[in-house]
C-alpha cells in the first residue's frame, strides 16, 4: 500500500482512538456500529500491517480493538424472541476480532463463540427461500454481505464451519441477485437506511459484493453490472468485467413471498417484483416490516417506472416515519387511503393491528400468482386479493371481498421524473412507453404530488397515481406500447 495512504489511514485511526474514549460518545451506544467498525478496522490492517505508518498507532490500535471485543462481548442485542441484522453485526465483529487475536486464548474463545452463535442466529433469521425474516429487501443485502465476509474468514482459516456458513450463504445470495433491478440496485422492499460493511461505493443499494462472491465461489450466475469491481479488487485481488446472467423468468421465493419476473417485451427489458409479503405468523411483528403487502415494483430498460416510496428516516416525526411505513406510500391497494397495518411504535409492529397475508396460488409454469390479506378485516371486514399473470403484459385483478361497498384505490407511485400523462380515467401513459390501462368502467383517475426517499434521510418528490373504484374489482394491465 502507498505510504501516503497507510499514512493517513494510522491519522484517522489515531484520531478517532483519541476523541472516542472507551464507552463515552455516540460510537459507543450500538453493539452494531461496533461490529461494522471492528471488520472494517482487521480488514485495514491487513493492508497496513507491513508499513513503516502502523508503528505509531500500533500499541493503541491493539488496546481499542480489544476493547471493541470485550464490549461486543458484554453487550449482544439478543433481547428479542427473533433476534435480527444487530447481533448479526455484532457477532461477525467479534469473530473479526477473535481471529485477529487468534494467538491468545481469549482471541480463540470470542472467535468460537461468534461462529457458534452466529450459526444459531442464522438458522432462527434465514427462511428456507433465502430471505432473512425482517421483510426487508436492504437489511438482507447488509446480513448477506457480513455472511459472505464471516465465511471468508472462516474458510481462510480452514475452519469446518465454513461449509455450515456456505450452506446457508448460497439461497442468501440467490435471493439478492433476484433482488436487483436491471439498473443494478436492489429494489427497496420495507425500511433501509443504506447499511454496508465495506464501503466502496457512494451508491449503497448497488451490492457490488456479489460480484467478489462470483470470483470466490467460480459462480458466474452471481455476476451482474458491467463494470470492474471495486470491491473484488481489495478482497480477491482482482476483479474482472461482469459476465451477462440469466436469471429464471418467473422467480417465486415462497416465504419472504417476493416474486420476480424478467423478460424482454416488445425489445425492452422488463423487470418487476410483486410483494406477496412474509408467509409466516412469527415475522409479522418485524420492526422494518412495511404495511406493503401486494405491492409492486417496475423497472424497463434500467429506469423505475412503479417504485416503493422508501424509508426517508427513523428518527424524525412519526406521522413521516408512519407515511413511508403506510399503505398510500407504496403501489398497492388500500381502501379509503387507509393502512393495512397500523404501527403503534417506530420499529415495533404489533399482531394486533397488524395483516395476514396469503399466496393462495402460484402458476409457475404460466406465471400467474394470487395473493390476498387481512389487513382491512376489523375497520373494513373486507379481505383484498391481488392476482398478477405474467405475459407479453402484466394483467391485474384487484379484488375486494367484502358485503359492504367500500371504496378501494389502486396507487401507483411514480418517480417524479417519469412523464406521466393521463389520457383519461382509464389510461395513463409514462415515459411515452408504457401504458396503464385500467378495464374497470366505474373508475376515477388522479395524480397527486407526494414524495419518496431513494436514500436515507434524502427526500425527493414523486407522483402518485391513483385509480378509485366502488367495484368488487379492478382490473389493470401493464404492456409496452406498440411502436
Amino acid at each position: 500500500l502507498n505510504n501516503k495512504y497507510s499514512k493517513r489511514i494510522c491519522e484517522e485511526i489515531n484520531n478517532w482512538i483519541i476523541e472516542n474514549p472507551f464507552l463515552y460518545g455516540i460510537n459507543w451506544v450500538e453493539g452494531i456500529e461496533v461490529g461494522i467498525r471492528s471488520i472494517n478496522w482487521v480488514i485495514t490492517f491487513d493492508l497496513i500491517s507491513k508499513t513503516s505508518s502502523i508503528d505509531n498507532v500500533l500499541d493503541s490500535f491493539v488496546e481499542t480493538l480489544y476493547l471493541h471485543g470485550y464490549y461486543l462481548e458484554e453487550n449482544l442485542s439478543d433481547k428479542w424472541i427473533t433476534n435480527n441484522n444487530h447481533i448479526i453485526a455484532e457477532l461477525a465483529g467479534l469473530a473479526f476480532i477473535g481471529n485477529f487475536f487468534k494467538n491468545y486464548s481469549f482471541g480463540q474463545k470470542w472467535f468460537n463463540f461468534a461462529l457458534d452463535n452466529l450459526i444459531l442466529e442464522l438458522e432462527n433469521q434465514v427462511m428456507d427461500d433465502g430471505f432473512i425474516w425482517e421483510s426487508s429487501t436492504g437489511y438482507h443485502k447488509f446480513v448477506t454481505e457480513m455472511i459472505y465476509l464471516v465465511e471468508r474468514l472462516a474458510s481462510k482459516e480452514n475452519d469446518p464451519r465454513s461449509k455450515v456458513l456456505k450452506k446457508i450463504l448460497d439461497p442468501m445470495l440467490i435471493a439478492l441477485h433476484y433482488s436487483i433491478k436491471p439498473n443494478g440496485d436492489i429494489c427497496r422492499i420495507g425500511d433501509s437506511d443504506d447499511a454496508v460493511v465495506l464501503k466502496f461505493s457512494n451508491n449503497t443499494n448497488f451490492p457490488d459484493f456479489l460480484n467478489s462472491a462470483s470470483i470466490s465461489y467460480s459462480d458466474d450466475n452471481l455476476f451482474f453490472g458491467k463494470e470492474h469491481s471495486e470491491y473484488s479488487f481489495w478482497i480477491n485481488g482482482y476483479s474482472v468485467v461482469p459476465k451477462e446472467t440469466n436469471k429464471e423468468q418467473f422467480k417465486v421465493f415462497s416465504d419472504s413471498g417476493l416474486i420476480f419476473y424478467n423478460n424482454i417485451l416488445n425489445g425492452e427489458k422488463f423487470w418487476c417484483c410483486f410483494n406477496a409479503g412474509n408467509q409466516h405468523e412469527k415475522y409479522l411483528g418485524a420492526g422494518h416490516r412495511h404495511a406493503d403487502i401486494l405491492s409492486l415494483n417496475v423497472n424497463l430498460n434500467g429506469n423505475d417506472l412503479i417504485v416503493d416510496s422508501g424509508t426517508y428516516k427513523y428518527f424524525d416525526s412519526k406521522v413521516i416515519r408512519d407515511y413511508f411505513k403506510g399503505t398510500i406510500a407504496h403501489s398497492t391497494t388500500n381502501i379509503r387511503n387507509k393502512s393495512q397495518i397500523k404501527f403503534k411504535e417506530r420499529f415495533e409492529t404489533s399482531l394486533k393491528y397488524n395483516a395476514i397475508s396469503k399466496i393462495t396460488f402460484i402458476d409457475k409454469e404460466n406465471y400467474k400468482v394470487t395473493a390476498e390479506h387481512d389487513g382491512y378485516v376489523k375497520d373494513f371486514s373486507t379481505i383484498l386479493e391481488r392476482n398478477i399473470s405474467f405475459s407479453e403484459k402484466v394483467e391485474i385483478i384487484d379484488s375486494s371481498r367484502s358485503s359492504n361497498n367500500n371504496q378501494t384505490n389502486v396507487n401507483l407511485v411514480i418517480p417524479f421524473d417519469v412523464k406521466t400523462e393521463i389520457i383519461n380515467d382509464n389510461c395513463v401513459i409514462l415515459n411515452d412507453l408504457f401504458e396503464i390501462i385500467i378495464k374497470t368502467e366505474n373508475v376515477k383517475t388522479r395524480i397527486y404530488d407526494s414524495f419518496l426517499s431513494k436514500s436515507y434521510g434524502v427526500l425527493r418528490k414523486c407522483k402518485i397515481v391513483q385509480f378509485t373504484s366502488a367495484d368488487k374489482q379492478i382490473k389493470t394491465d401493464l404492456k409496452i406500447r406498440n411502436n
